[in-house]
């Protein structure tokens, strides 16, 4: 099997990553309650912006999530099973089963704790209450944050042509958006420090308003009427 084939696991109870290297071992969308990622944050900041995961097998092993697309052409968002993308007009579109995308990072959200806020915060605030309830820091954590946003600040970027440019490069020109007094999600996970070399550290989020009207790589928001959703997955799979 080609290297670009082989499906690493992360066992999320051992977390010992292991390299599977037969068509024996059980495919992800098979297990439910599981995060699958295609591509790791290492191979993107090297320029891979370029892989062969369609849509349609995104779809196959989560309803719910965030990416990109190839050429870094907007900001992915998966939502209740279906694939959208910010453009770099601000615009959303539901995207074609055959486009690819060269990293991405979902799962089948069923929430095993809500928290219920009725109260105005900003985003450290809400970043800072997420991680009290996070029970086992060792482990990532799918996130969904659903509320009336009263200031939302989010950022897209325009698709990259060959030969790419750095990811800081495409960074400095993002295109970033503002939005008030909506309704909408933020989607995404939380990973621990020493994922850095798989997945971006932290929290990192992208949001849709409800009426798909806006959204974005998240950076900076007011929220009140919070209801924060946290889904402890059991396992991490990773394929190239």
């Amino acid at each position: 099997m080609k290297a670009a084939n082989i499906l690493i696991i992360l066992i999320v109870n051992l977390f010992i990553i292991s390299c599977a290297a037969s068509n024996s071992i059980i495919k992800p969308e098979l297990e439910k309650d599981n995060i699958f990622q295609y591509g790791t944050m290492q191979n993107f900041l090297n320029r891979n912006y370029d892989g062969t995961l369609t849509i349609k097998e995104l779809k196959q092993n989560g309803d719910f999530g965030l990416g990109t697309f190839n050429g870094v052409n907007g900001e992915m968002v998966v939502s209740d099973g279906k694939v959208y993308r910010v453009s770099a007009s601000g615009e959303i579109f539901e995207v074609e089963e055959n486009e690819l995308s060269p990293y991405a990072v979902v799962k089948f959200f069923n929430p095993d704790t809500s928290i219920i806020l009725n109260k105005r915060m900003g985003f450290v605030e809400l970043k800072n209450i997420i991680t009290n309830n996070i029970s086992d820091s060792s482990k990532p954590v799918a996130i969904r944050i659903i509320g009336k946003y009263e200031k939302v600040k989010t950022r897209t970027v325009n698709k990259q042509s060959r030969p790419y440019p750095p990811l800081t490069d495409i960074i400095e020109n993002q295109i970033e958006f503002n939005f008030k007094d909506i309704n909408g999600s933020a989607i995404g996970f939380w990973f621990p420090d020493y994922f850095a070399e798989v997945n971006f550290p932290s929290y990192h989020f992208h949001f849709l308003t409800n009426g798909k009207s806006g959204g974005g790589h998240l950076l900076d928001c007011t929220i009140s009427n919070v209801i924060i959703e946290l889904d402890f997955p059991d396992e991490l799979f990773i394929k190239f």
